[in-house]
């Protein structure tokens, strides 16, 4: 955007091409998931996981340590279900994966 120029661009193009790069449909989704997550997968669950966002319909969830990773993969199904019926999104997966060290 050079005012010398003159190539100035409609301030409608630049908050589209924002909204297409920061999909804020998508992030509201994950935030509202956040906020309901021990309400959704149960106190227990919610203590060694964490939803850290959505992608092509995939939730992404941390989780504490490979133990857990394991439990939570073994009720993936049954969490996705839960999902998709109490917090009404459109997810068709849940991808885990190991916690970061601090």
């Amino acid at each position: 955007m050079s005012h010398k120029n003159g190539d100035f661009s409609k301030i409608s193009d630049i908050l589209a091409s924002s909204l297409d790069v920061l999909k804020p449909d998508q992030n509201y989704s994950a935030y509202a998931l956040t906020k309901n997550w021990a309400n959704l997968v149960g106190h227990q669950i919610s203590q060694k996981s964490f939803p850290l966002f959505i992608r092509n319909k995939i939730l992404v969830v941390e989780v504490v340590n490979g133990a857990w990773l394991n439990e939570l993969s073994l009720q993936r199904k049954e969490i996705l279900e839960k999902i998709q019926k109490s917090a009404g999104l459109e997810i068709k997966d849940i991808r885990l994966t190991l916690k970061r060290p601090d």
